[in-house]
């Protein structure tokens, strides 16, 4: 009975820790003497490999300037059977709902990417008016503070074309805890 018990915990808590196990980077682009660290968005199978579509993978990357600021941005990794068109850089968005009911926008600052079926998109932790008020950075970082303790009910990344929604089971709803938790063990 103890056994049965023992596996019945690990399959419930492995959902909590397959993604973010580990450092993809950490270290100082030489270019421009930034440090860049970066989390894992997967751990076993990879998003090229992973059959299931409508799928998300998030990570976080964290970089420090020179003048000693510390910027936070969200990447997802997105498999989805729907046609969300583009995800335009500078107007592109992402909406994430968390359990409270809360939500934040985010605006999108990686390149344009029109990738049917398979996308890569990053996102400043600001939404567009934020991004251009003097205290961003502070917004900036409250975002952060809230990705780090609230959990998470849905994520809609907005394309030029449609909507992809990604609603978590109670199980998947502090991934992006998980990875702000790694983050801060390196910073």
């Amino acid at each position: 009975m103890k056994y049965i018990n023992k596996s019945f915990l690990i399959l419930l808590i492995f959902p909590f820790f397959s993604q973010a196990q580990s450092i993809t980077r950490n270290e100082i682009d030489e270019a421009t003497n930034t440090l860049v660290i970066t989390t894992e968005p997967w751990n076993g199978t990879s998003p090229e490999k992973y059959q299931k579509s409508n799928k998300i993978f998030p990570y976080l990357k964290y970089l420090k300037t020179e003048k000693g600021r510390g910027l936070y941005f969200l990447s997802f990794i997105v498999k989805t059977d729907k046609d969300l068109g583009c995800l335009r850089e500078k107007s592109g968005n992402v909406i994430i709902k968390f359990t409270d009911g809360e939500s934040i926008a985010l605006k999108q600052n990686s390149d344009t990417n029109c990738d049917f079926g398979h996308y890569e998109v990053s996102y400043y932790l600001v939404n567009k008016p934020q991004a251009k008020d003097p205290n961003w950075l502070e917004k900036m970082n409250k975002h952060y503070d809230m990705l780090s303790k609230k959990h998470i009910a849905s994520i809609a990344i907005e394309g030029s074309d449609d909507v992809a929604l990604f609603e978590f089971e109670d199980h998947e709803q502090d991934v992006i805890m998980l990875h702000t938790n790694l983050l801060n063990s390196e910073i």
